[in-house]
């Protein structure tokens, strides 16, 4: 296999002899009958030399070198598979590490913001990351009160992340989308199920509520599932 990564073009040593290293440092003569482009070699007339050692790999002539020999006919020499190094190793633990932290990260920033924009219909959250900087996008159906009076709340948001997700000064920021139409945004309309039952609305009545907004919202349909802990 050459340096660059492509296997040598074996055209030209077609029907010649050749000296070919194997591993553990067997050497073999014999006459190339055929070849793939994974490197696997079909010889024949081969002969095994356990003699002096020699490097060079190529067309040889046809005297055997000195030492010892055996026969070994027709032959079938495939190229094994690169043994992963450590360092490709730790490169895909180090990938799958990140998917996890990722993957937390999100899940624990969507708690915060449900938490604290619960009520100011929550949609969604996404992460875009820059050369530069963090930006997260929070989908509202409300942005101004997220965005608060002169954007005091939406900075207060951004102070929180930043201390509590351990980000460098000036390296993250928050924005506010709104959802255009939040009766198909299947967030937003669990969030306010969620808020009419904790206001005490009957559980039927709120259910109804909310299908018959999705409905009208221009949905083709809708399902709702609750589930209530058996104490209740």
């Amino acid at each position: 296999m050459s340096r660059s990564g492509q296997p040598p073009d074996l055209k030209k040593y077609m029907d010649k002899k050749l000296q070919i290293k194997l591993n553990a440092n067997r050497v073999v003569i014999g006459t190339l009958r055929g070849f793939d482009q994974f490197m696997n070699l079909v010889v024949d007339n081969t002969v095994e030399v356990n003699g002096d050692e020699r490097n060079d790999i190529g067309m040889v002539s046809h005297s055997l070198p000195c030492g010892s020999h055996r026969n070994l006919g027709f032959i079938l020499s495939r190229r094994l598979r690169r043994t992963p190094r450590f360092s490709d190793m730790a490169q895909q633990i180090s990938k799958k590490r990140k998917f996890v932290a990722d993957g937390v990260f999100l899940a624990e920033l969507n708690e915060m913001l449900t938490r604290e924009l619960g009520e100011d219909g929550f949609a969604g959250v996404e992460i875009r990351v820059t050369p530069m900087r963090t930006e997260i996008i929070i989908r509202a159906t409300r942005t101004q009160n997220v965005l608060g009076e002169k954007g005091r709340r939406i900075r207060e948001l951004t102070s929180v992340a930043q201390k509590r997700f351990n980000f460098p000064d000036d390296s993250v920021e928050l924005y506010a989308e709104k959802v255009m139409n939040r009766g198909l945004c299947a967030v937003a309309q669990a969030e306010s199920l969620r808020y009419k039952l904790l206001g005490g609305l009957a559980v039927r009545r709120a259910c109804y509520g909310v299908l018959r907004f999705v409905m009208e919202s221009g949905a083709k349909g809708c399902e709702s599932v609750l589930f209530f802990p058996r104490s209740l």
